[in-house]
Parts: structure tokens; sequence; C-alpha cells
């Protein structure tokens, strides 16, 4: 028997964990969608001629380039690495985490730190395609593995859990064992 045994399965956030990510990319397609058009130059023509960042709508051109373009994605990929490689990291939740009630902890029940955090982000290159359903893989991975982790997750060390799980080991494998626990005749 471990140290702490969970009632039930801390990582099994899985529903709260999918809203949680749709609200972080909603959050982050607002501010690229704001700052787009607040940099955004328009023009009735066709969208073979707009050079930089564009959006058509209807016979609409608008379009993002040179300094203001560079200004975007800085903001973009800012905001990015802020929330899911810092605030995660250091704080171990996202802005959708923190609404639904979920934190991301290491192996031992505490906030990942940045470098943790870091391998996950970067490891969503992996997670998030087919691009057509950001997610899928990651998804298709969280509800087949015994402790809900996506490929991020596994390399980084990283779960999921509720804000009553944290700061306790998420699966029982991490707590160790205790040997006075065990019953006669099984040694550690």
């Amino acid at each position: 028997m471990s140290a702490y045994q969970p009632a039930a399965d801390p990582t099994a956030v899985v529903g709260k964990r999918v809203v949680a990510f749709i609200i972080d990319y909603i959050i982050l397609q607002a501010i690229w969608s704001i700052l787009f058009f607040a940099l955004a130059d328009s023009a009735d023509t066709d969208f073979a001629t707009c050079t930089g960042t564009c959006v058509t709508t209807g016979d609409t051109v608008y379009g993002v380039g040179g300094g203001k373009a560079a200004l975007l994605w800085l903001v973009y990929w800012g905001y990015s690495v802020g929330i899911f490689v810092f605030l995660q990291g250091l704080k171990g939740f996202t802005p959708g985490k923190a609404i639904m009630g979920m934190k991301k902890v290491n192996d031992e029940g505490n906030q990942p730190g940045p470098i943790k955090a870091l391998v996950r982000w970067l490891l969503l290159l992996v997670d998030l395609p087919p691009y057509c359903l950001p997610g899928l893989l990651g998804l298709i991975l969280i509800l087949t593995s015994k402790d809900h982790t996506r490929l991020g997750d596994k390399a980084a060390k990283t779960h999921v859990v509720g804000k009553a799980d944290l700061g306790r080991p998420p699966v029982p494998a991490a707590a160790g064992f205790c040997s006075s626990a065990l019953p006669s005749g099984i040694q550690s």
C-alpha cells in the first residue's frame, strides 16, 4: 500500500481539461485578433496582392506587414510563452485551468517549474495535429493513457489534477511505498 492512496484518480479531469484548453485557445486567438485588426490596413483588393499576415472578409483584405507584423507575432508568442511556460511552470495553471479549478503538477504534486512547462509546451507541436481538429492526438493520448497524460506530459513528467489534489503525488507510484504498510510476507 502506498503512503498516499487517493480515493479517486486525481488525473481523471479530462472533460475539464478539454474545456480549459478551449478557454486558453479562445483567449490566445482573441488577443491575436484584436491586435491584428487594431494594426491592420484594409483595402478592397485581391488577396494575392497582400504581403505579410492577411485576412480576407468579403471583398476586403486586411493586412499587417513589416514592423506591425513583427509586433503582432511578438505579442502572440510572448503571451503564449508567458502563460504556458512561466505562469503554468511557476504557479501550475493557465487562465483556462484556473477557471476550471485545475493545476499542472509534477510527480510529487507540486508546481512543475518553467523547464518542465517548456518541454510540455514545445511538444504541443506533436500533440496538436491534426490542425483541422486542434489537439486531437493529445486528446486521444489523454483518453487512452492510465494517468490521462499526453506526450508533452509524459516527457515532462507532469499531470493535470483538480485543486483538491494539490501537494500530493498524482499517481500512487510516485508516492513510494511504505514497507510497514505492506501486509506481512510482502517486501518492498
